[in-house]
C-alpha cells in the first residue's frame, strides 16, 4: 500500500533529514525554517493519509478531549502571558506526530507490523553505521555532523568539536534522541517480532543505549525487562531500584575523593539544583494565576521568574537559555502552563494508555512499555527534543490499534 509506505518513510526520512540539511550549509535562520518545514510537512503528509482514510481506532473521544484541554490550556497562557509564538511551538511539537500513529491505526494490523519492521530495521542499521567512525573517534566524521556554521544557534544539536563528551550523536541530533528511539527499538522486537535477549539487534542495542551515557534509558530497559517477567511488581522493582541506584551511583561517583559540603554545592550548581532549591521557591512564590495557567515559555518572563527566586542554581547563570530548566521536564511543564496544562499533557497519555488496555490486554502491556519509556525519556529530556522518540511512541501505539483484517477488509473491500 502506497499510503504505508510513504508513513514508515516519513519515520525513517526523520533519523538524518538534519544532515541533508545541514549539508546545505544554511545560516542558523534558513537551517531552522527548513527544520520547521520539514516538521509541517510530515503532518499535512500524515493528515491527509488519516483523513483519506478516516475513522481512526486510536482518536477515541478520550484522547481527543485531552488534546483538546492541552491546546485549550496553552491557549488560556497565550492569552493571559500575550505570547501566542513559542507556546504554539510546543503544541506543535508536543502534537506533530499524533497523525502518524493515527494513521496506521486503520490499517490492517499484519501490514503495520511489516511496514514497522522494516522501518525500525533500517534506521537501527543507518544508526549503528553512524556510529563506528564516532567510536573509533574518526574526527572528520564528527566534524561532518557538528558543523561550525551553526555554532551559537539556539537549537537542538550540537555544535563544537571540543564540546562533544564522547556521546554518540549518529545521525541523530542529540544523544537521548538514540538512545531511547533504542529503547522503543528492544520493545518493538521484543513484544511484537518475539526477540531473544541474546538476540544481535537486541545486545547491539543495549551496547549503544551504554555508549550514549543515557543511565535512564537502561533502567528503562531494565525496568520493562521486570514487567515482562514479574508484571506490575516488577515494574515497581526497576522503579524504586532504579531511583535508589542511580543515587547511590551519584553518591559514589561524587563524595568518593569530595567532602560533603563539596558534594552539596555540586549538586546546587547542576539541575538537581531546579528541582532542590528553584521549583520550591517558584511554588511558595508563585500567584494564583500562575499555579493555575503557568508563566508561558517567552524566556524573558521564564529569566525573570527565575532569578528572581531565593536561590538560583549556577547553572542558570551559565547558560544562554533555559534549556537546564526543560531538561527538568515536569517541572519546566508545570511553570509554563500550570496545573491545567501539566494535567491536559499527562491525560493525553494515560487515557492513550487506557484506551488501548481495554481492548486488548497483551496490547495493553505494549502500551504500558511503551508510555512508561516515554514518561522516563521526557523527564530528562528537553521540551521540544523528543523527535523520532515521540514519533516511535505514536507508531507503536498506531501499531497496537490496527484494525484486524475482517474489519480491513470490510471498510476498503
Amino acid at each position: 500500500m502506497l499510503s504505508l509506505r510513504i508513513i514508515v518513510s516519513i519515520l525513517v526520512l526523520m533519523t538524518f533529514d538534519e544532515i541533508l540539511i545541514k549539508i546545505l550549509d544554511f545560516s542558523p535562520d534558513r537551517f531552522n525554517t527548513a527544520r520547521y518545514a520539514l516538521d509541517f510537512g510530515y503532518v499535512i503528509i500524515s493528515s491527509l493519509i488519516l483523513l483519506s482514510r478516516w475513522p481512526s481506532p486510536m482518536l477515541n473521544s478520550g484522547l481527543i478531549f485531552s488534546i483538546m484541554s492541552l491546546i485549550i490550556a496553552v491557549t488560556a497562557t497565550s492569552i493571559v502571558r500575550d505570547d501566542f509564538r513559542s507556546n504554539t511551538d510546543f503544541l506543535f511539537a508536543t502534537l506533530r506526530y499524533v497523525p502518524i500513529g493515527a494513521a496506521l491505526a486503520t490499517f490492517n494490523r499484519s501490514d503495520v507490523h511489516d511496514a514497522l519492521r522494516k522501518a525500525f530495521s533500517c534506521i537501527f542499521i543507518i544508526q549503528v553505521i553512524a556510529c563506528i567512525p564516532q567510536i573509533l573517534q574518526i574526527e572528520a566524521f564528527v566534524q561532518f555532523l557538528l558543523p561550525q556554521q551553526i555554532e551559537g544557534l539556539d537549537t537542538r544539536i550540537a555544535t563544537n568539536l571540543d564540546k562533544w563528551d564522547g556521546a554518540i550523536f549518529g545521525t541523530f541530533s542529540e544523544n537521548i534522541s538514540l538512545a531511547f528511539f533504542l529503547v522503543f527499538y528492544i520493545v518493538f522486537r521484543k513484544l511484537e517480532c518475539k526477540s531473544s535477549w541474546l538476540s544481535l539487534d537486541i545486545i547491539l542495542s543495549c551496547v549503544l543505549i551504554y555508549f550514549t551515557q543515557s543511565f535512564a534509558a537502561l533502567f528503562a530497559v531494565a525496568g520493562l525487562a521486570l514487567y515482562w517477567r514479574s508484571g506490575w511488581l516488577g515494574l515497581l522493582i526497576a522503579a524504586v531500584g532504579g531511583a535508589l541506584g542511580s543515587t547511590a551511583l551519584v553518591t559514589f561517583v561524587y563524595i568518593n575523593g569530595f567532602s560533603l559540603e563539596e558534594y552539596i554545592r555540586i549538586s546546587e550548581t547542576s539541575r538537581v539544583g531546579i528541582l532542590l532549591y528553584t521549583f520550591p521557591y517558584y511554588i511558595s512564590d508563585a500567584s494564583f494565576s500562575e499555579i493555575l495557567v503557568g508563566i508561558g515559555r517567552n524566556v524573558d518572563m521564564v529569566r525573570s521568574v527565575v532569578f528572581s527566586a531565593r536561590y538560583v542554581p549556577e547553572i542558570f547563570i551559565l547558560s544562554k537559555n533555559m534549556a537546564p530548566l526543560e531538561d527538568v521536564y515536569y517541572i519546566a511543564l508545570f511553570m509554563y502552563f500550570g496545573i491545567f496544562g501539566f494535567m491536559s499533557y499527562v491525560s493525553i497519555y494515560l487515557s492513550c494508555f487506557m484506551h488501548i488496555f481495554r481492548k486488548d490486554k497483551e496490547a495493553g502491556g505494549a502500551a504500558l512499555a511503551m508510555t512508561f519509556v516515554l514518561a522516563i525519556a521526557t523527564f530528562v529530556n528537553q521540551i521540544l527534543s523528543v523527535q523520532i522518540v515521540s514519533a516511535s511512541y505514536w507508531a507503536l501505539v498506531g501499531l497496537a490499534l490496527a484494525r484486524p483484517a475482517f474489519m480491513h477488509e470490510k471498510q476498503h473491500g
